[in-house]
């Protein structure tokens, strides 16, 4: 009696146990799927906060945008008002006394600009050689000659010059501007160990006439000094004298 007894407790047990074992798996994959699908939720909710942080970019970037077309389209009434109506100090915006103390009553101002390359390599440059930048990228006003890489002043005003270079290896150069065969401004480059590459700008005051170049000097190695196609010679004008 107590064998039979003892069997079918363990049956039961057993049976219990079975039960038990299945739950804790239903109950395991139960957790497993809603892990995944927390963490797709999260994915979601990350791409919608990245989306709404563009969106709101992209609203500042419109606000802004607009801002500028109305105070853009407000200074052209007011500079088209202050052309087609007699100036009235008492009526005057803040816009026209603003375009009245700018550009009282002068025409448009002058436009100077160049850019010049260098197209091939400068070798054995002599003492004293001009450089000649002949390839023209921009010549505004056709001041500046690609035939004699000169540049010669039209519009009297302050002007800016500048000068990129790129030499080769184990080289140096000393460059400057002259202007009207008298040096204004020098430029000294030189590399050691890969190509080297340096600019500079001056500033000075030009009369109509004046001349303004690049000219190198005796201190440079023979040979092979610069790579083409990586060296300018640019001018532009700042300032007319009215």
């Amino acid at each position: 009696m107590n064998v039979f007894i003892d069997k079918l407790v363990t049956e039961r047990m057993a049976e219990v146990e079975s039960r038990f074992m299945k739950e804790i798996s239903d109950l395991k994959a139960g957790y497993v799927l809603l892990e995944s699908e927390n963490n797709r939720l999260k994915s979601k909710i990350d791409t919608i906060e990245t989306t709404v942080g563009l969106l709101e970019v992209e609203n500042r970037m419109l606000h802004s945008k607009v801002d500028s077309l109305e105070n853009e389209l407000q200074m052209t009434k007011a500079v088209s008002s202050s052309k087609t109506s007699p100036v009235n100090s008492e009526n005057e915006t803040d816009v026209q006394n603003v375009y009245r103390r700018v550009a009282p009553d002068h025409p448009t101002a002058p436009q100077v600009a160049f850019k010049a390359r260098l197209t091939h390599t400068l070798t054995d440059v002599g003492p004293r050689e001009i450089i000649e930048f002949d390839a023209v990228e921009l010549n505004i006003g056709n001041d500046y000659n690609p035939a004699t890489s000169v540049f010669t002043c039209d519009t009297p005003g302050l002007y800016a010059f500048h000068l990129a270079m790129m030499l080769k290896r184990h080289k140096y150069v000393e460059l400057y501007f002259q202007k009207n065969g008298q040096t204004f401004h020098n430029f000294y480059l030189a590399d050691d160990n890969f190509w080297g590459t340096g600019s500079t700008m001056s500033l000075i005051q030009l009369d109509r006439g004046d001349t303004v170049w690049v000219k190198s000097d005796q201190y440079h190695p023979p040979g092979d000094l610069t790579h083409p196609n990586f060296c300018y010679f640019s001018g532009y004008l700042l300032y007319p004298r009215i």
